[in-house]
């Protein structure tokens, strides 16, 4: 049995109470969402790559919000709706693995995806939404220490714990940034 991604688990509870008809969604939208997740640098070994990079983070973009928590569930979604995803994906080789799923996720660069995904998900609440002509967004801005993140001096070196700094938009519902901080230091003057 495979083992179960805590972050997908995270990102399908997001997307848990809606039902997702692949037929009705407008495919300018899906096409202007690959071409920004074609940007993400692919820093895999070209020669021995058969799966494109913008493939595969689809799939597992397309299978999430169809509520699979697991690799293989991905892989599995990909597979009933391959017809569907030729539409949108070039999928040169086909319907990758589990395990290359896996792979080519973990080593993504999540901080440059999400800034891409955020902003590109932003635009288009803002073309949806209108916003009065003198509103403005608050932000809150927390730090937070990842517990377990440190070593003692048991180990051999000594390791401080990792803390965290993240900005929260309070009009769209979501943090904007999140930022490694050196030290557990006041949140204020770091977001000037």
């Amino acid at each position: 049995m495979s083992k179960k991604s805590k972050m997908l688990e995270e990102i399908k509870n997001m997307f848990k109470d809606i039902d997702i008809d692949f037929d009705s969604i407008n495919d300018t939208a899906i096409n202007d969402f690959i071409t920004i997740i074609k940007k993400t640098k692919d820093d895999r070994y070209q020669p021995n790559t058969k799966h494109l990079m913008s493939d595969i983070i689809m799939i597992t973009f397309f299978a999430i919000i169809s509520k699979a928590t697991e690799w293989t569930e991905i892989e599995a979604f990909a597979k009933k709706e391959e017809i569907w995803l030729k539409k949108y994906l070039e999928l040169p080789n086909g319907i990758p693995s589990h395990d290359t799923i896996q792979r080519v996720i973990s080593i993504l660069d999540s901080s440059i995806l999400y800034k891409n995904c955020l902003k590109y998900f932003i635009e288009i609440i803002d073309n949806y939404v209108p916003k009065e002509e003198n509103e403005k967004d608050i932000y809150s801005i927390d730090g937070k220490t990842t517990n377990g993140s440190s070593r003692n001096g048991l180990t051999i070196t000594k390791l401080k714990p990792v803390n965290i700094m993240s900005v929260y938009s309070h009009n769209y519902g979501v943090s904007i940034l999140q930022d490694y901080i050196n030290e557990k230091e006041n949140e204020i003057p770091m977001g000037k």
